[in-house]
């Protein structure tokens, strides 16, 4: 892995939190000496803090730069609170009438991607917990169908909305230990937010050159990028805003889109 590289990819293409990104490099640092000498199997970040600030863009980003073209390995555990959630994330043993393979497992064959991200990880059961527990330990699990799964080299981005103070409640001493980066990403400030909106309308609008027989002018740029970013407080209402300025342009200009209908 060429780090000046992946470190510049992720000062280019997330923003906000530059102390955050710089320890995730540096602890991705760490990660890959222990791992070469075969100390250390998967490296784990555990992610908090408010919706839309970039946690599960971290783990996209990551993906996107190590394994190009992959399926994004993805699981939201939001649905995974109750005493079945384990077999929806393994599978559930052979003998059960219904018994099928599990998400996780589901999704790490059809991948090569070395990124998984597990979301909204306080909701799930201590039984889930207690999985990852072993799985970080062992840098391997088996689901309930027998099938071994050999997880080495792999970054498992675990993300949360939980507060801070609320980790020793909501996550066992024993599992927190096992994290190899554990922070707490906050809110942007307001150059973020204007670096993220010139960014991202630059990124709309070739795009759009590309796509349609339209060209949108130096001065259309500059209104779309006319925002009074104190009104948002993350980047996910701030895109909305530049999608819906974006659309407001292409109808004004009476630019056409046929939508094709594919039955599936």
């Amino acid at each position: 892995m060429e780090f000046d590289s992946l470190q510049e990819y992720l000062n280019t293409n997330l923003f906000g939190n530059q102390h955050f990104k710089n320890r995730l490099i540096d602890q991705l640092k760490g990660f890959r000496y222990f791992n070469r000498i075969g100390e250390r199997k998967i490296f784990s970040a555990f992610i908090c803090g408010p919706s839309g600030i970039g946690k599960t863009e971290t783990a996209r980003l990551l993906h996107t730069f190590l394994s190009p073209g992959e399926k994004f390995i993805k699981i939201n555990l939001g649905n995974y609170s109750d005493h079945n959630a384990l077999s929806s994330l393994i599978g559930s043993p052979r003998g059960y009438i219904g018994s099928s393979q599990g998400e996780l497992s589901k999704k790490i064959e059809r991948s090569k991607s070395s990124v998984i991200l597990i979301d909204e990880f306080e909701k799930s059961s201590r039984e889930v917990h207690n999985f990852f527990l072993e799985l970080l330990s062992d840098g391997c699990f088996t689901d309930s169908l027998g099938h071994e799964f050999d997880l080495n080299k792999y970054i498992i981005i675990f993300t949360s909305n939980i507060k801070e103070q609320e980790l020793s409640s909501k996550i066992s001493p024993e599992l927190r230990s096992r994290f190899d980066l554990i922070y707490k990403m906050v809110l942007f400030l307001d150059e973020d937010k204007k670096l993220y909106i010139k960014y991202k309308v630059n990124y709309y609008v070739k795009k759009i050159h590309d796509s349609f027989d339209v060209r949108i002018t130096d001065e259309e740029i500059k209104s779309l990028q006319s925002i009074d970013v104190s009104n948002f407080s993350n980047l996910r209402n701030l895109n909305k805003c530049i999608e819906n300025k974006i659309s407001n342009l292409l109808s004004d200009k009476k630019v056409n889109c046929i939508f094709v209908v594919f039955n599936l």
